[in-house]
């Protein structure tokens, strides 16, 4: 994928509270949910700027299939056509998206799919549920996947699927893990821990409020160890004891080698990483094997602000 400057462009002149990203790879079109503003942009290739939807707050948007999928803040997620965009008014009656998920109100957290394209939405900090591909709005055919009891004391932050379909689900605040369960077992209470789980802490075998989960194509498994300020990467047969390795970030800072609270990233078909750094309110592109990172968004060393070249907040990315 070519990577963007998204916010160096003469023709960027709007300013973006980022909570998250999505790329089109296809065209390289940017799609980013600036939520406090109720507002999803599109920057094409050349930064410039249009608006695909105003009026409502959205939780995470994820491009996919040539479709854009958001989860609204009160509730739904809605498929949106990208190709007749005009920055309407979700309430109005010519909204271009179909409401998928109707009836789960203001946190609707993450979305993904199956490889069989079935929905999966994790509800607030804790249950996932499946829909089915064929899932109408207004019926009842919503699945119960995983259980997260409040009695846990664990908040479940992110999820995604490993090669053989199971569900690697991020264990942030209280479980300081990744957690393996089965996508075709329902009201699953308990999982099987596959890295971390060993207190919250700095060593190779623990984490500290892990944020974001990522798998690439030999099924290595890569953690946004966010309270360490560093990415961890395990191999796909790891266990609770197995120690992870540094592949970005560990120490706090602004420097080209350095994280500062990284909530989310994903990984290119060349291994390389693209790291929301968000406490440096910058976007981060670590190349495969790379010892510093290349910042593609915001300031180089933090800074903050309202001019167009500068972020306010980063909270998740996407690309497709």
């Amino acid at each position: 994928m070519a990577k963007t400057i998204i916010y160096n462009s003469a023709s960027a002149s709007t300013v973006f509270d980022t909570d998250n990203i999505a790329v089109d790879e296809t065209t390289g079109n940017l799609y980013v949910n600036d939520r406090d503003n109720s507002t999803i942009y599109r920057i094409d290739s050349n930064g410039v700027i249009s608006t695909l939807l105003t009026g409502h707050q959205w939780n995470v948007i994820k491009f996919i299939g040539g479709f854009l999928y958001a989860s609204r803040n009160n509730g739904g997620v809605y498929k949106i056509s990208i190709n007749n965009y005009t920055g309407i008014n979700p309430n109005s009656t010519t909204f271009l998206g179909n409401n998928v998920v109707p009836g789960f109100a203001y946190a609707n957290h993450k979305i993904n799919f199956d490889s069989s394209g079935n929905l999966y939405l994790l509800f607030g900090w804790g249950d996932i549920y499946k829909f089915a591909s064929n899932y109408v709005s207004g019926v009842t055919s919503l699945i119960k996947i995983v259980s997260n009891p409040s009695s846990n004391g664990q908040f479940f932050i992110d999820f995604k699927f490993d090669g053989s379909g199971n569900i690697l689900v991020v264990s942030g605040y209280g479980g300081h893990s990744i957690i393996r369960y089965s996508a075709s077992t329902t009201n699953q209470t308990s999982g099987t821990i596959i890295a971390g789980g060993n207190g919250s802490g700095s060593n190779a075998n623990q984490l500290d409020n892990p944020q974001g989960i990522a798998i690439d194509s030999s099924g290595n498994i890569y953690v946004a160890d966010t309270g360490n300020n560093r990415i961890q990467k395990f191999p796909s047969n790891t266990t609770q004891s197995t120690n992870g390795t540094t592949v970005a970030g560990a120490t706090t800072g602004n420097a080209a080698n350095q994280l500062f609270t990284p909530k989310d990233f994903k990984i290119d078909s060349t291994g390389g990483l693209y790291i929301s750094d968000n406490q440096n309110r910058r976007v981060q592109y670590w190349a495969s094997g790379a010892t510093t990172g290349t910042t593609l968004a915001g300031s180089p060393i933090g800074n903050t602000g309202n001019s167009s070249d500068l972020l306010q907040n980063t909270g998740g990315i996407d690309i497709s």
